[in-house]
C-alpha cells in the first residue's frame, strides 16, 4: 500500500494524457468496428437472442458514441472534470452495445478495462468547467474527420474483400450487415458535421481591445479594486489598449496582447486566486482554437526535473514558490502578495530543443543586497553558471546592486537591488 501511495502522484500526473490516448483509441475502435463486417457466426447467434431493431440501434449508436469518445479525449487531455464524468458514462453505455451489435466481446473487455483504469484517477481532472467551454481545435476536428473517412473506406474495402462463402442465408446476412455498417458510418459522419457547425458558431471570437468606453472596462476596473491576486503591472489594464479573457464567475481576468498570430499574456491572471489556473487554460485553448501561438513569461528547458530543482532552490531566496505544476509546466509566484511575480518553466511548444536567447534576460527584484548574494550563491550551488558576481554596478545608477547567472539550460537571469526612490 505504501508503494501505491508513493506512485499515486506520478499516476495523477500521467492520467490525463494517458487517459486521452486510450479513450481516443476506444473511440476509433468503435467507429471502425461499426463500419466493418461483423463475424457471421456471432451475428447469427445474436439474431436468435435479440430482436432485429435492438441490434440495428446498437450498431448505429456504438458508431456515434465512438465519435463522442474521440472528442471527449480532447477534454481529458485538458483535464476537464466534466470530460472524465462524460467519458465514464459513455463507456458504461457503450459496453452493452458492443455485445448487442454483434457479440464483439473483445471490444467489451477493452471498454471495461478502460473504465476501471480511469475510475481511480478522478482527482487528476482538476478543471471544473462545462463541456460546452471545451475549445476543440481545428486540427482535432480535421483529424476526427480523417478518422471517420478512413473508417468508411476501410469498411468499403472490407466488404469487397471479405470471404463469406456462397450460401444464400449468409449472403442475405452480409447484405444486411453492409447496410447496417453504412448507416452507422453515415450517422458518425453526420454527427461530426453537426458538431463542426456547432463549434463554428459556438467558439468564442478573438476578444476585442477593451477601451475606456466599453462596458467590459468597468468590469476590469471593479476586478482590480477587489482582486485577491494582482501585481502593480496589472494596472496597465486601465490603459485601454489590452484584450481580456474573463473567468466564468466574472471576478477574474487575464490580460493579453495580439501581434500577428501570437497571443502574449501580459502578466498573471488578476482577481480570485482559485481561478488563476483555469484562466491560463482558457487562454491556451482559445489561442489554439484560433490557430494562434500562446505565449507567457516562460523559460524553456530540455531537462525539466533539473530545471525545476534549480528554480525551486533559487526562487526560494526571493520568496517565490511553486504555485502550479501540471503536464510539463511548473509555475512560480508569491502567493497572496501583490508584489508576486509569475514565471513558468516548461518544454518548448514546438517540440524542439530549448535555446537560450541572445540578448534575452529575465530580471528579478530583490529587497536587499543580501538577497542578491543569496540568489547568486544558491544558483551556483544548484548547477548554475556565473555571469557577473554580486556587487555594485555604478554604470546603471547609484546604489545599483546586482548579480547575473545562467540556469542549467543557459537562460540568463539577473537579480537586482535598486536604491529606494
Amino acid at each position: 500500500m505504501r508503494i501505491l501511495r508513493e506512485l499515486r502522484p506520478a499516476g495523477l500526473a500521467a492520467a490525463p494524457l494517458t487517459g486521452a490516448i486510450l479513450t481516443l483509441a476506444a473511440g476509433v475502435m468503435l467507429v471502425v468496428s461499426a463500419a466493418t463486417p461483423s463475424v457471421p457466426t456471432r451475428f447469427l447467434l445474436l439474431t436468435q437472442l435479440a430482436p432485429a431493431p435492438l441490434i440495428e440501434a446498437s450498431h448505429f449508436l456504438s458508431s456515434v458514441l465512438g465519435l463522442v469518445l474521440i472528442f471527449l479525449a480532447f477534454g481529458l487531455r485538458a483535464r476537464l472534470d466534466a470530460a472524465w464524468m462524460a467519458t465514464m458514462v459513455v463507456l458504461g453505455v457503450a459496453l452493452p452495445l458492443t455485445l448487442l451489435k454483434g457479440i464483439v466481446w473483445e471490444e467489451t473487455a477493452w471498454l471495461a478495462a478502460l473504465m476501471l483504469a480511469l475510475a481511480p484517477f478522478r482527482a487528476a481532472f482538476i478543471r471544473e468547467a462545462r463541456l460546452s467551454r471545451m475549445e476543440i481545435t481545428p486540427g482535432w476536428l480535421v483529424s476526427a474527420a480523417a478518422l471517420v473517412a478512413g473508417a468508411g473506406l476501410l469498411g468499403l474495402w472490407s466488404f469487397q474483400n471479405a470471404d463469406y462463402g456462397h450460401r444464400s442465408w449468409i449472403s442475405v446476412m452480409v447484405e444486411d450487415d453492409a447496410a447496417r455498417a453504412i448507416r452507422a458510418w453515415i450517422g458518425a459522419a453526420l454527427a461530426l458535421i453537426a458538431f463542426g457547425i456547432w463549434r463554428l458558431f459556438a467558439s468564442a471570437a478573438t476578444p476585442r481591445v477593451v477601451t475606456p468606453d466599453d462596458q467590459d472596462f468597468q468590469q476590469v476596473r471593479a476586478i482590480l479594486t477587489s482582486a485577491q491576486a494582482a501585481e502593480p503591472a496589472s494596472n496597465l489594464a486601465l490603459l485601454g489598449d489590452k484584450r481580456f479573457i474573463f473567468s466564468q464567475s466574472g471576478q477574474s481576468f487575464l490580460m493579453f496582447g495580439v501581434r500577428g498570430r501570437s497571443w502574449i499574456a501580459l502578466g498573471a491572471p488578476v482577481g480570485r486566486r482559485d481561478e488563476r489556473l483555469e484562466l491560463f487554460w482558457r487562454f491556451r485553448e482559445m489561442a489554439d482554437a484560433h490557430a494562434a501561438r500562446p505565449g507567457v513569461y516562460a523559460l524553456g528547458a530540455d531537462d525539466l526535473p533539473a530545471a525545476v530543482a534549480f528554480y525551486d532552490a533559487v526562487l526560494a531566496t526571493l520568496g517565490l514558490t511553486q504555485l502550479y505544476a501540471f503536464e510539463g509546466w511548473t509555475g512560480y509566484g508569491r502567493e497572496g502578495d501583490a508584489q508576486g511575480q509569475t514565471l513558468w518553466v516548461c518544454k518548448p511548444f514546438d517540440g524542439q530543443a530549448a535555446r537560450a536567447g541572445n540578448g534575452v534576460m529575465l530580471g528579478f527584484y530583490a529587497p536587499t543586497p543580501e538577497v542578491v548574494d543569496a540568489f547568486s550563491a544558491t544558483a551556483m550551488a544548484n548547477g548554475g553558471a556565473d555571469e557577473g558576481a554580486p556587487g555594485l554596478r555604478p554604470q546603471y545608477g547609484e546604489g545599483w546592486y546586482a548579480a547575473y547567472v545562467r540556469d542549467p539550460q543557459g537562460n540568463k537571469l539577473a537579480c537586482v537591488r535598486t536604491p529606494p526612490a
